[in-house]
């Protein structure tokens, strides 16, 4: 009868060890799905060498910022500009600069330049629904070693800022 006994604890202890694996998987899985999406996505995108060209890179920045996708926007940016430029940082400036003169209604290339071998600049013209001109805004790309444009410098010193507009404070309440 102690043999049965034993037999059956194993039999038993191999199911509870079983489930707890099965459970364990589900939990990790659930983890990565809601918890890490966002970062697994934006590691994805930057560990992906892009075939996009510098200027559908820089089309696909202004267009996302335009359809309010600022982070999508943010992952085009070079890593040297990631180290320095964290992302609810961005996307805390890109809803200030919508919030103050308006979202991006259209834009379009006003000048392209080659800056030596593997580089591009971009000056775009940009309007924006809040204001009743349209303004500059220049996009540098450089072409990383992995063969894909990114975007090196943005904007007026690397802000989405509109230039020469008196300051925007917006209450504290609104963000």
């Amino acid at each position: 009868m102690s043999r049965s006994f034993g037999g059956w604890c194993l039999i038993l202890l191999l199911i509870v060890f079983l489930f707890l694996c099965v459970g364990a998987t589900i939990v990790g899985l659930l983890l990565i799905k809601h918890v890490g999406a966002t970062s697994f996505a934006s590691f994805s995108f930057q560990s992906t060498p892009s075939t996009l060209s510098p200027s559908e890179v820089a089309n696909n920045f202004l267009l996302a910022m335009k359809e309010d996708d600022n982070l999508q926007a943010y992952n085009s940016l070079d890593t040297s500009l990631l180290v320095l430029i964290m992302p609810n940082d961005f996307l805390r400036e890109a809803k200030s600069v919508d919030t103050c003169s308006g979202r991006i209604a259209a834009f379009h290339l006003m000048e392209h330049k080659r800056q030596g071998e593997r580089a591009y600049q971009y000056i775009f013209s940009v309007v924006r629904r809040k204001l009743k001109e349209p303004y500059p805004f220049q996009i540098v790309l450089h072409q990383n070693a992995e063969g894909a444009w990114t975007i090196t410098s943005y904007g007026h010193g690397n802000s989405l800022v509109v230039p020469d507009l008196p300051a925007c404070h917006i209450p504290a309440s609104a963000s």
